[in-house]
């Protein structure tokens, strides 16, 4: 049943706010605007001068009593009437990933929305802005966040409000609404399907302008509706899609677009990978394919009331940023702390200020701050007030990995998405970027590093966003700039002072540097704060700006960053192989690829080999093809289960070769090529070994260049990954026994 908690019209009419928001209400200009709407709405009366009236005030409705459909409703509505001035905001909307109410629309309305408003209830807000819409689309409830998605999309097309079916018969009875398009009507199956029928039938007359992921209930909660004014006012094309087993409607959904489009929304949602493991996997792969395809991420998911808030700018307030150089004290640890996930637009406007920046005062230790330049183009008047209304300590990086959440290990023009990130971040002051690779996968290579430093002039870079293989140096310089290898906690109940300590212990003697990134879902600045307080006089706290600054002192006085090794990989021990992940390259999905070359590089492979004598001076080599192949397809199976829902597994097929084997060892040497497959595994290949010794073997390194490509088929076709990259391993088994000597009978 339709809910009936729109009210009746006239109910609930509190008053009109006109101007800046001071906390006064002037009732004159609050009747004579209730009067000009009025009579306004009455047919045969006219209406007075245009100049007599006061400026038209942009309703503000409270939707919190309605249900998650008639607030999708509202919000589409709502990108409808606001396409050309602010007209409609939206209170009390819910349903969230990360809240239960939005806690910053009224803090917003009130501190960034410079507009007189009127508070009206949902009703009086349908009978005044109903005619401006072209009538409704009623969605389909079997196939509910698809054809929800493809309602919206053509909300946007055709200026259609859309509806559930029993709201659009309380429209068409109460408001004399009509329905034009019913997709109940097409009687399509599966979401699959819908996203299918929009691509091939929606064609507006320009191009989308881009599109809005909108993801299915995540958390356990139903998909939040306000990101939907923004889709309709910009009339973009709103998909839904599974990136685990839907990769290829995602491509078909990217292919629309020219290269560097932004993606707004969020891939994350509940998935069975997610119970089992507490990954949000599904994320990562989603990132993965935008940025394959040439895209890039804008999480706004949580965002609302942009159809309001990009009126109103342009930005004017830039992020502060003092990192000249200082002289940094030789005896003590420098520690740098950062709040994550700021590249999520929408966490910006909704929780950043209540979950982190309420809690800091002037007491509070200097702190880097995470935020997505985008907010200055969408919400510009947000933006001024975060970076105007904050303590003197805070400083704002770039959340990953620049202009948009971004892999750069994936991305399919990298050069190009730097060029837009230093153009989005230089205005604003944003000079230190905090860069992201998948989770459990590796940090940026030195390809990557370098190539944000040539283009886009940074100031620092920070890297690792949760942990992988291998792990870099704590700090290195690429062309003067300092890189910082930033440990990500998990949640206060983790001893950050512990890990500080155990940070700085790895460095050399002299100034230490120490960059601790604070999970904002989990740890406070009150953490940080405490974390100082236990580490005592010889730890400093700095903002990212100074932070900087100290690690250009010390460069400049000859320090070239801490001297300890990657933690991975190590040598191979008997019976390994093993590979630094960076060499490998692939090809393919981006995500699987990565995550492949991460497992076969940053953990070892068993290595199925022996060296054994064959006579006097003679060796061979023995590779058991079957078992290495079966260990390589385990590797890439444990990928899968990961990533994939079991039925996927079974579709694996995986091959696998070594090319160029080498073997160094005492008086050894051999150079070949073996290659084989899990679905008929050859027996066991001799190579032959030229040299040999007693002890033959017993130091033999083989080298090689392992290829492996899995073929599966996640759930719309099959796809394929290819990894190929050096590995070093060590015989499982030497035997260096005595080859017994033949000696010729004597004849005499």
């Amino acid at each position: 049943m339709m809910s009936h908690n729109w009210g009746r019209v006239g109910d609930g009419g509190r008053g009109v706010r006109t101007g800046r928001r001071t906390g006064r209400w002037r009732l004159t200009l609050g009747v004579v605007a209730l009067l000009a709407a009025t009579v306004a709405g009455c047919p045969g009366i006219l209406e007075p001068p245009a100049a007599a009236a006061p400026p038209v005030p942009m309703l503000v409705v409270d939707v919190g009593p309605l249900t998650v459909e008639e607030q999708l409703t509202f919000a589409a509505l709502q990108g409808i009437v606001n396409r050309t001035t602010p007209t409609l905001y939206l209170v009390g909307l819910r349903s969230a990933q990360d809240f239960d109410v939005d806690p910053s629309a009224e803090p917003w309305l009130a501190d960034a929305v410079p507009l007189s408003i009127e508070r009206v209830t949902p009703d009086e807000a349908l009978l005044r802005l109903l005619p401006s819409t072209n009538g409704l689309v009623v969605w389909d409830p079997a196939v509910p966040y698809e054809s929800q998605d493809v309602a919206t999309t053509i909300a946007g097309l055709e200026d259609l409000v859309p509806v559930d079916p029993s709201t659009a018969s309380r429209l068409t009875t109460t408001f004399g609404a009509a329905v034009v398009r019913d997709l109940r009507d097409l009687h399509i199956p599966t979401g699959y399907a819908f996203i299918q029928w929009a691509l091939d039938n929606l064609h507006p007359a320009t191009p989308f302008e881009f599109p809005v992921w909108t993801g299915r209930p995540r958390n356990g909660k139903a998909i939040q509706p306000g990101l939907r004014d923004w889709a309709v006012m910009h009339r973009a094309f709103v998909f839904d899609a599974d990136p685990a087993s839907e990769p290829a409607l995602l491509r078909r959904v990217f292919a629309r677009f020219p290269a560097g489009t932004p993606v707004y929304g969020y891939p994350f949602f509940d998935t069975e990978v997610y119970a089992r493991t507490g990954l949000a996997i599904n994320e990562a792969i989603a990132a993965a394919l935008v940025a394959d395809a040439g895209h890039w991420l804008v999480p706004t998911t949580d965002a609302a009331n942009l159809s309001v808030h990009s009126h109103l700018g342009p930005a004017t307030a830039k992020a502060k940023w003092d990192d000249a150089p200082r002289t940094p004290d030789p005896t003590k640890t420098y520690v740098a702390f950062t709040i994550s996930d700021g590249d999520a637009m929408g966490y910006d406007q909704t929780l950043l200020r209540h979950l982190q920046l309420d809690a800091l005062g002037p007491s509070s230790v200097p702190i880097g701050v995470s935020i997505s330049p985008y907010l200055a183009t969408d919400a510009p008047r947000i933006w001024d007030w975060l970076m105007l209304n904050v303590p003197d300590q805070v400083r704002y990086v770039a959340g990953p990995s620049g202009a948009g959440y971004a892999y750069p290990y994936a991305m399919a023009d990298l050069d190009g998405y730097l060029d837009h990130s230093r153009a989005m971040l230089d205005p604003l002051g944003l000079r230190s970027t905090w860069i992201l690779e998948p989770p459990l996968t590796a940090s940026p290579s030195l390809d990557v590093l370098q190539r944000f430093v040539a283009r886009t002039s940074p100031s620092l870079l920070l890297t690792d966003y949760g942990g992988g293989a291998p792990e870099p140096p704590t700090v290195s310089f690429v062309g003067g700039v300092p890189v910082v290898h930033t440990v990500l906690v998990p949640n206060g109940s983790v001893d950050i002072a512990a890990i500080v300590r155990s940070v700085a212990a790895t460095q050399p003697p002299g100034p230490r540097f120490v960059s601790i990134g604070l999970t904002t879902w989990g740890t406070k600045v009150a953490d940080a704060e405490a974390a100082m307080a236990a580490l005592g006089s010889g730890f400093e706290a700095v903002a990212p700006d100074a932070f900087a600054g100290y690690l250009r002192g010390a460069h400049a006085a000859g320090y070239q960053g801490s001297a300890e090794p990657p933690r991975v990989p190590a040598p191979p021990a008997p019976g390994e192989c093993r590979g630094t992940v960076t060499d490998f390259q692939g090809s393919g999905d981006p995500f699987a690829r990565r995550f492949l070359a991460r497992l076969l590089a940053g953990t070892p492979v068993q290595s199925s080999m022996q060296i054994e004598n064959t006579a006097p001076g003679q060796a061979k080599l023995v590779v058991d093809t079957s078992a290495l192949a079966q260990s390589a397809a385990a590797f890439a199976a444990g990928n899968f289960a990961v990533a994939y829902p079991p039925a996927t597994l079974g579709t694996a097929r995986i091959s696998v070769a070594l090319r160029h084997l080498t073997v160094a060892g005492t008086g050894l040497a051999a150079d070949t090529d073996v290659a084989f497959t899990t679905a008929a595994p050859p027996g066991p290949v001799s190579v032959a070994l030229a040299g040999g010794a007693a002890a033959v073997g017993r130091d033999a390194i083989v080298s090689a260049t392992l290829d492996v490509t899995a073929t599966y088929n996640p759930g719309d076709g099959d796809i394929s990954v290819s990894v190929t990259g050096p590995v070093a391993c060590a015989p499982a088994v030497v035997r260096a026994q005595t080859v017994p000597q033949v000696t010729p009978a004597f004849t005499g």
